[in-house]
């Protein structure tokens, strides 16, 4: 028999208790306090006035009038106070500090509580439903604030039935103050593993119309589809469901990394035979089930948090299992390639039965490898000639399931419905939300400069707004291919629902792990790729790089192809295909002497001529296995300063006539720096400093190249020095676009 849990209420108590006395300050500003264990409970229920004028209050639901409000987070005062991101008591300094902020444990005892008052029973949640479904899910959950909801109305839960893990060199790091975690290690060259929460619900079927406008991010055609809403939270203990007692969740996972498979399945399809035994493809590292992701056993950890495995380096280079040889592969002559990376182009519809990319750039040599001759002629040469064995590459991103099991709930809800987890690869810009982008170039970016900013139709949707099953080929997963609203982002189900509060911005300094931080899976996407299983379109993880610094490499000189996935650095390519959109600073190219991922910077050699280094010497499969890739150099990148300087660019673009991207590849961005230096006199930027640029771009007249070409001379008529903000632009010294 399992040992009796203390009862929550006493648990809330010894938390309330723990509490520094800047939050029972708050609290009581709030309106609400408590003195007493005996009528704890009965204060945490009793009606009260709340200060919505409080900072971190405001866009708490107006409808909120007790500290717990049986069944809803989003109208707990102390739950919101605890969980909320946006409210922040004046902490002590020092050591005092890291124990002042309330842990996910802490917050959970809440988030528990609040779903054991008034607790329903099964009968009662299929009697409220009628004939809706009701089942048991699996969901990653966030609670968010106003401006980071979907609906954008007061701070709420969200949910969905896709998470996001992100893998790291070094342990999870928490942000107390931000409730959450950050990948920002102390070094710029390490990065935190990103653990994502997931939380079981029973939980209610409805379509996307428009009575569930408020409780579904909703994409055209939701109206025709099928969405899971949380309605009741499960946790372990008698005081979960009425009439269940002993309820214990196990919390289970499995994941997979197929790519290094997929590269031979492939090539076997193209003709080349595989060269061993087919079950090999079933072993590592040609297929990886363990050491990617696993749930704490720790008791001070919360069970639910999913925590990938940390590994450093990111990337090794794969031997076979049981052995210390290496997994190699046979280039084949004459395949397609990009830059010095084999090439595997999906089809028109951007379906990939195997990575797109896959290095090719490091070949066996007794017991060791070398990198083949990094000159551009070369590799470029000896990739397209190919005929000789390349070493794979392991890395430890995946896809994969979480389920519970629950013996009490077996009866009600025998077959849970799993999430889809996701472990990718590290953000660069961890606190740039691709919906938030997308919200912007929707609805807020300038009409007359929308065409200047990305090219070539490409739009930075998010994961959420996705519409295809996970998947269904995952062994043990139970998804179907008729699961299309996967990764789509919900709230609770509520009704009525509630009132408009104020979406107050902030800057966040925790990473989501819900599907509007990830990109969409266009060409293909950054965490997921699509592919064709029996004629059904779905996500699926093996369309990545192998190993995924071949699409950091692909999508970076591509002028961030992913807008805030990948950094931007087109501008230290030689132009010619490759666009700026959002370049980097040059303060964060370099770095106490460091370039931020190994490339020779672009290098003024006389008045009218720029040398670059080809993309074809590039390799950021050895920058990352050597640790040298600096992961850390864009993180303090917000929203703001991101779309300010892709303004900015795309001015510059409307301002010179430019919106074709074959004649905006012939642009170059020499510089473009916070520092101004000296300014002409007429020259008056009053926007605050921190978006405030100096921009130095020439157009291609002429290009030589080196007999080796390893590197390229660009010639040009005249080098233009641009002073903006995303309100005004210079020219030298003549104002040439104000608002």
């Amino acid at each position: 028999m399992p040992i009796p849990k203390a009862r929550l209420i006493n648990d809330l108590w010894q938390l309330w208790q723990d509490l520094a006395t800047p939050w029972k300050t708050y609290l009581h500003n709030a309106g609400w306090k408590s003195v007493s264990e005996a009528t704890f409970a009965d204060d945490l229920q009793r009606e009260i006035a709340v200060d919505f004028t409080l900072p971190g209050l405001e866009d708490l639901a107006r409808e909120t009038k007790r500290a717990i409000e049986p069944g809803d987070p989003a109208r707990s005062l102390l739950y919101h106070v605890l969980a909320s991101p946006r409210v922040r008591p004046t902490a002590p300094k020092g050591r005092r500090a890291a124990h002042f902020w309330p842990t996910l444990q802490q917050i959970e005892i809440v988030e528990n509580y609040v779903y054991s008052v008034n607790r329903p029973s099964i009968p009662e949640l299929r009697a409220r439903f009628g004939k809706s479904p009701l089942a048991l899910l699996i969901f990653a959950v966030e609670y968010c604030p106003a401006v980071d909801t979907f609906h954008k109305r007061h701070a709420d839960l969200c949910f969905s039935r896709t998470g996001i893990a992100r893998v790291g060199t070094l342990p999870p790091n928490y942000v107390g103050r931000a409730r959450g975690f950050s990948p920002q290690a102390p070094s710029d060259i390490d990065v935190a593993v990103l653990p994502c929460r997931y939380a079981a619900f029973l939980s209610v079927q409805v379509t996307g119309d428009a009575t569930a406008a408020r409780m579904i991010d909703l994409q055209d055609g939701d109206d025709k589809r099928q969405f899971w809403l949380p309605v009741h939270k499960l946790f372990d203990g008698d005081e979960c469901l009425a009439g269940i007692t002993g309820l214990e969740l196990e919390w289970r996972c499995h994941h997979v990394n197929q790519k290094i498979r997929k590269v031979h399945e492939a090539l076997e399809n193209e003709g080349h035979p595989l060269g061993f035994d087919r079950r090999t493809l079933e072993q590592p590292p040609y297929t990886l089930t363990e050491e990617l992701a696993e749930f704490s056993r720790s008791p001070k950890s919360l069970p639910s948090l999913l925590t990938p495995v940390p590994h450093d380096p990111l990337i090794h280079p794969a031997t076979k299992h049981h052995s210390k040889e290496y997994a190699t592969f046979r280039v084949p002559s004459g395949h397609r390639a990009f830059s010095s990376t084999m090439w595997f182009p999906g089809d028109a519809a951007d379906n990939r039965p195997g990575p797109e990319f896959v290095t090719s750039r490091y070949a066996p040599d007794a017991n060791a490898i070398t990198r083949l001759d990094p000159s551009s002629n070369a590799i470029l040469g000896i990739v397209q000639n190919g005929d000789y064995q390349a070493v794979h590459f392991v890395d430890h991103t995946a896809e994969g399931w979480v389920t519970v099991k629950a013996d009490a709930l077996a009866a009600d809800f025998p077959d849970p419905l799993s999430a889809y987890s996701i472990i990718g690869q590290p953000d660069f810009f961890p606190f740039v939300r691709q919906r938030d982008l997308m919200d912007w170039w929707k609805s807020s970016a300038p009409a007359a400069i929308k065409n200047y900013i990305w090219p070539d139709g490409v739009d930075p949707d998010s994961l959420a707004s996705t519409r295809l099953p996970p998947n269904f080929e995952l062994a043990g997963s139970g998804f179907t291919s008729t699961d299309n609203t996967i990764t789509a982002v919900v709230s609770m189900w509520r009704k009525p629902q509630l009132a408009q509060t104020r979406a107050v911005p902030y800057q966040p300094e925790a990473e989501s792990t819900l599907p509007v931080r990830s990109t969409d899976v266009f060409g293909p996407g950054w965490d997921l790729a699509a592919n064709i299983t029996g004629g059904v379109r779905h996500l699926a993880h093996y369309g990545l790089g192998s190993p995924f610094p071949e699409d950091t490499m692909v999508c970076a000189s591509s002028g961030a192809f992913w807008p805030a996935a990948s950094p931007d650095t087109a501008r230290i390519i030689s132009p010619g295909n490759n666009v700026s959109v959002t370049p980097i600073l040059d303060e964060e190219l370099v770095k106490n002497s460091q370039t931020w991922d190994t490339l020779v910077l672009p290098k003024l050699i006389n008045n009218n001529t720029v040398r670059y280094q080809m993309l074809a010497a590039a390799d950021y499969v050895g920058a990352v296995w050597k640790r040298e890739l600096r992961f850390g150099n864009f993180i303090h990148v917000t929203l703001e300063e991101y779309i300010a300087r892709t303004l900015v660019i795309g001015r510059i673009f409307q301002y010179l006539k430019v919106t074709d991207s074959g004649e905006r590849g012939r642009w170059g961005v020499l510089h473009f720096t916070k520092k101004l230096g000296s300014l002409p006199v007429s020259v008056t930027l009053n926007t605050p400093k921190e978006h405030q640029y100096m921009i130095q771009m020439f157009q291609t007249a002429s290009i030589s190249y080196a007999p080796d070409a390893s590197s390229a001379d660009i010639q040009f008529n005249r080098l233009r020095t641009f002073y903006a903000t995303p309100a005004t632009l210079y020219e030298d010294s003549q104002c040439v676009w104000t608002l």
